[in-house]
């Protein structure tokens, strides 16, 4: 069953992901910034959608970041389907 996470809880443990893989504060990484544009390789990128997954214990499709590109439209699409699930 997959983890109940609210949006925000989502945006927040994004966040701390995206600015672990970069080597930046938290503060530096800009939700609304398209993840081909946050300077993450694709391995970097995998490991955030593995983290991710495991955190929230469901598969995610790495087409998902095609589909919300940005930390603001994935943890609002993941935030509705964990409270849909």
């Amino acid at each position: 069953m997959p983890a109940n996470m609210s949006a925000a809880e989502i945006r927040t443990f994004l966040f701390e992901l995206v600015a672990r893989e970069r080597g930046c504060d938290v503060g530096e990484v800009d939700p609304d910034l398209p993840f081909d544009q946050l300077a993450l390789d694709s391995m970097a990128l995998l490991g955030i959608v593995g983290d991710l997954a495991e955190r929230l214990d469901m598969e995610i499709d790495t087409t998902l970041l095609l589909e919300h590109p940005s930390i603001e439209r994935l943890s609002s699409h993941l935030g509705d389907a964990s409270r849909d699930g």
